[in-house]
């Protein structure tokens, strides 16, 4: 996309946001795409609330300083506390793309939600879900170690452990849709369908697409 270079600002807890800054960086040349991740006090999923938030900020407002003009929150348990957070340009999380991909998806009207334990606590998928479309049933599984198994390059055994009792509750749920709600998962993606061929898998990619497709109508033409 010529013409006007942007520069747009990626974060995340850690190696989740990457996919989508490296997805970015693929369908838009021209930008500037700066990623920003805190591995430090990774993984979000299971800290407190308002200390989430003072991390957030701290980061938003580096990606402001860096010149970001278009804000991707590339976490789920961070998007879950988007309206909590201070900033000065558009922020775009992750719940809505998924959750409005996933409706458009489901046959038989049932979603499966993995997340952290915080973003499942905060219901933000579900709520979303049923602004769309209360028909569809939403299943929620939260995963207590499953972004840091991955985060920290576990074997592929402690992850295939780890994805046991969710995908077991999945199967007896009969969803046909299933919701990563945290863009780590997105790096085992090919376990995940081997698990279960048979779901649709809806992951960051639909943020991605999201936000292009806002920059599309909003990109400022000079």
């Amino acid at each position: 996309m010529k013409g006007y270079s942007l520069k747009i600002g990626v974060f995340d807890s850690g190696i989740g946001g990457l996919l989508v800054s490296n997805k970015l960086k693929e369908k838009l040349p021209y930008d500037q795409i700066i990623f920003r991740s805190d591995s430090e006090h990774m993984p979000y999923g299971n800290k407190d609330e308002n200390l989430i938030i003072d991390y957030s900020n701290k980061i938003i407002s580096l990606l402001e300083k860096d010149g970001a003009e278009f804000i991707i929150v590339a976490c789920g348990t961070i998007s879950s506390l988007i309206t909590k957070l201070n900033h000065n340009v558009r922020l775009e999380g992750i719940i809505d793309p998924l959750c409005i991909s996933s409706c458009n998806i489901t046959k038989n009207k049932k979603v499966g939600v993995i997340a952290t334990v915080n973003t499942i606590k905060s219901e933000s998928f579900p709520n979303c879900i049923r602004r769309i479309d209360e028909n569809i049933e939403v299943y929620t599984y939260p995963c207590y170690d499953l972004a840091t198994l991955i985060e920290h390059r576990s074997s592929e055994g402690e992850i295939l452990s780890s994805l046991k009792e969710p995908i077991d509750y999945f199967e007896k749920a009969k969803i046909d849709t299933l919701i990563l709600g945290c863009t780590h998962y997105s790096w085992i993606l090919d376990l995940i369908r081997e698990k279960i061929p048979w779901v649709n898998i809806v992951d960051f990619s639909e943020l991605v697409s999201s936000s292009i497709d806002y920059l599309k109508v909003n990109r400022p033409k000079s």
